[in-house]
């Protein structure tokens, strides 16, 4: 039997937000700017409420209170130097308490603009004898990535939304954003028989979410077809899906044959400088190319169920070569302590691809007419791969 499916207005969503998705290096701003304007489109037609636990508020207003006395610190250093020079004392209003002060005014003065719930940590209900076992044992949230054990502020942050969750007596969705894997994963075995509970790593997910759910105005559905999105575009074994059917690596490298096979066409202009002065070999593949692909991302429907869908195809491949600096002048472009003889250089090749595709999606739920429309190239790089890298795209060391 076919489910029927009502047509509804999207219920209230409690939006739990980690601090890898509030977190931006520049800290002229108290979070992302891309969450900013996220929230500001959508809270209000969605009803969307935030919550971050207090370990979250307490990471951020770290981060910032440091880098300003990072600077005031450098500011206080100049200034002495200044009062050596002109034989003069000079000095300013600003403190290390008044730094720490309106730091916290700002973040939570941003925090009351969007309503936020800062929640508590529940240190009653917390079984810390489990944690602390957790902690010696490596379990998640908890790691040992080979230089120091990382965890406990993860802990406590998932505890604190784990309680959260559990003891909220509503049926409205239970959003969880973030970026960390390890913690994102741990929350959702913890809340996995909670069916409100749903968590994305990138607030572009969730947006497509809210915006699938402006147009269908149903969550349910929405979601169910968000999911087969992502498998009728790649599934592993299946010949039928687009990726496969398509002939989708295929077309890429026709299409981009030349990117593919010059990777410095794909370099950027802060590298050129530093192979003026030295011999080189050519690059060389380190390792076979990989292709990775993310979650599809909505695009528009049309005709009430034709839906255009936008998949990211990002080839990667690791290069390596040999170099010999051969001048001293290196040092006066490049680097103010040259090394001479052989180095071996490494640099990855990212070419992210936006492939875009299209479904008659049925009111069940079911994909028919599955059909590629077109690829394009959405950005090229031919970078020293950064510590990011390696991580995202399994990049190895290179000795």
């Amino acid at each position: 039997m076919v489910e029927r499916i009502r047509k509804a207005l999207p219920l209230d969503h409690r939006v739990f937000a980690d601090t890898s998705t509030l977190y931006f290096e520049d800290k002229s701003v108290p979070v992302d700017p891309q969450f900013d304007r996220f929230w500001d489109s959508y809270a209000g037609d969605f009803g969307l409420a935030l919550s971050i636990p207090h370990a979250v508020r307490g990471e951020l207003l770290y981060q910032q209170t440091m880098k300003a006395l990072r600077r005031l610190d450098r500011a206080n250093k100049g200034i002495e130097d200044v009062s050596k020079i002109t034989g003069k004392t000079y000095s300013h209003r600003v403190t290390e308490g008044r730094v720490r002060r309106e730091v916290a005014q700002r973040l939570d003065t941003w925090l009351r603009a969007r309503r936020t719930n800062v929640l508590d940590t529940p240190i009653a209900s917390i079984s810390w004898a489990s944690l602390v076992e957790d902690s010696l044992w490596r379990k998640p949230p908890f790691s040992d990535e080979g230089k120091a054990e990382k965890g406990f502020r993860d802990a406590v942050i998932l505890e604190t939304i784990c309680h959260s969750c559990e003891n909220d007596p509503t049926d409205h969705p239970l959003v969880f954003l973030c970026k960390d894997e390890l913690l994102r994963s741990s929350v959702q075995e913890r809340l996995k028989h909670d069916e409100r509970f749903v968590a994305y790593e990138f607030i572009e997910d969730f947006r497509n979410y809210l915006a699938l759910t402006r147009e269908k105005k149903e969550a349910e559905f929405i979601t169910r077809i968000l999911k087969r999105a992502a498998a009728k575009f790649y599934k592993k074994g299946d010949d039928t899906c687009v990726y496969v059917a398509e002939r989708v690596i295929e077309r890429i490298q026709d299409q981009y044959k030349d990117h593919i096979d010059n990777p410095t066409k794909s370099e950027k202009e802060q590298y050129t400088t530093s192979i003026l002065f030295q011999n080189h070999d050519p690059w060389q593949p380190a390792r076979s190319a990989t292709y990775w692909i993310t979650r599809p991302q909505f695009v528009s429907v049309d005709n009430g169920n034709v839906y255009t869908w936008s998949s990211t195809v990002t080839y990667v491949q690791q290069f390596t070569r040999q170099s010999t600096n051969s001048s001293p002048l290196q040092s006066v472009f490049t680097d103010p302590e040259p090394a001479y003889g052989q180095s071996i250089e490494e640099r990855a090749l990212v070419l992210p691809f936006q492939v875009q595709w299209s479904a008659t999606v049925w009111n069940d739920g079911r994909f028919t007419k599955c059909q590629f429309q077109n690829i394009s190239l959405a950005g090229n790089d031919f970078r020293s791969p950064t510590t990011e890298d390696r991580g995202r795209w399994h990049l190895v060391e290179v000795e």
